[in-house]
Formats: C-alpha cells, sequence, structure tokens
C-alpha cells in the first residue's frame, strides 16, 4: 500500500497476515488426551442414562435389576470407565456374592460389560478398573456374558489374555416374538413338544395374568 505527502508518492511497505508451519520436531511434546480411569456409580439416574445409550447394552446391565438381585444375597456394585465430569464410555454392573469361608467375593457381570468396547484403549481402561475393584473387594472369581459377537473387536478380545473362555450362563440366543399375531397363529407356530410343554404348566397351576401397559 503506498501513501502520498507533499505531491509526491513515498512507499511503505506493510506487514500482511501470513504464516507457514514449522514441522520439525517440537522441544515439548504435544499434550496428551486425558487419561480413561474408572470410578464406582451411586446415582441411580446418571447410570440407567449411560446404559440406555450404550453399546452392546441389556436390561440385566439397569440399575433396578441390580436391586432385584440383592434381594436374592447378591451385592450390585456399578462401575463406570471413562473421564470423570464427562459421559461413560464403558461400564459394568457387577453382582458380588460373598463365599462363606474366607471372605472372598465371587462376581458376576450379567450381560456386560456394555460401551464403546471396540476400542483398545477403553478395554484396557476397564480391565485396569476392574483388577482394582478384584483387590479391593477381594474378589477371587468375575465372570461376564456381554452382548458381544465373536467376530467383534469386543467379542474377540474376551477370547484372549487376560480373559479366557468359561461355561455360558445366559442364553446364546434370543427370540424373537411376533406379539401383533393371534393367541391362534402363535400356538400353531409352537412345535408340538413346546405345545405339551405349555399345556402341562397350566395343568401344575401356572398361571398367566394379562396386564395393561
Amino acid at each position: 500500500m503506498a501513501t502520498t505527502a507533499a505531491g509526491g508518492t513515498n512507499a511503505r511497505s506493510r506487514a500482511r497476515s501470513s504464516a507457514r508451519l514449522d514441522t520439525r520436531p517440537m522441544s515439548r511434546p504435544l499434550p496428551e488426551p486425558p487419561a480413561l480411569t474408572a470410578w464406582p456409580v451411586t446415582d441411580a439416574e446418571a447410570w440407567d442414562a449411560f446404559v440406555v445409550t450404550a453399546a452392546h447394552r441389556a436390561f440385566p446391565q439397569l440399575w433396578a435389576w441390580g436391586e432385584l438381585r440383592a434381594g436374592a444375597g447378591w451385592q450390585p456394585l456399578r462401575i463406570a470407565v471413562g473421564t470423570p465430569g464427562e459421559r461413560p464410555r464403558a461400564g459394568v454392573q457387577l453382582l458380588l456374592r460373598r463365599v462363606p469361608l474366607g471372605g472372598w467375593a465371587l462376581a458376576y457381570a450379567p450381560r456386560g460389560p456394555i460401551g464403546d468396547l471396540d476400542d483398545a484403549a477403553v478395554r484396557e481402561a476397564l480391565v485396569s478398573g476392574l483388577r482394582s475393584v478384584a483387590g479391593s473387594e477381594r474378589i477371587g472369581r468375575m465372570r461376564a456374558d456381554p452382548e458381544a459377537a465373536a467376530g467383534e473387536p469386543f467379542g474377540a478380545s474376551l477370547l484372549a489374555p487376560p480373559w479366557r473362555a468359561a461355561p455360558i450362563i445366559q442364553p446364546p440366543t434370543t427370540r424373537l416374538l411376533d406379539l401383533g399375531a393371534t393367541e391362534d397363529e402363535l400356538w400353531s407356530a409352537l412345535a408340538r413338544k413346546h405345545r405339551q410343554y405349555v399345556s402341562k404348566a397350566g395343568r401344575e397351576g401356572v398361571i398367566v395374568t394379562q396386564l395393561d401397559a
């Protein structure tokens, strides 16, 4: 840009915005992302808000299921994994039962863990958190049966250390029932043997009560 003074021109240079990225190694490394940690959850509403939107979610991981099992002698314990103050990346509801002798506990995660467990970093943080809980709660054995297929990263990871295969607890398959069909249609779709089971249950006093939603 030029400016004019006393009838003449006096050219002066003007700085312009310009930048170039220096790709040489920096003396100071870029800041690391926040580390993933594990912490206990005691807020039922916050826990369920996580469960209903989590990957690999299942209803036995809901808060109410843990409370229901508490009536049968199990101690529910909910663990979240992620960055404190943010939505959990993963989590697990453990059901603990103490062994009468020795004070050790057995732990079971019905249809858990859940969350972003196809991410290796999240899985590592979860395992670290579970090891810590195992030490503080004196857990001698921990079982899990999440909604994860062997062909997925999470499912495949359960077939490798530190995990190892164990006998199946929950049914490995799910049957979908079309409730839009009539009772006669549903009955005729049952195998003969299954119809016999249903009839026998009725003769032995099993009662089905229909409740309006």
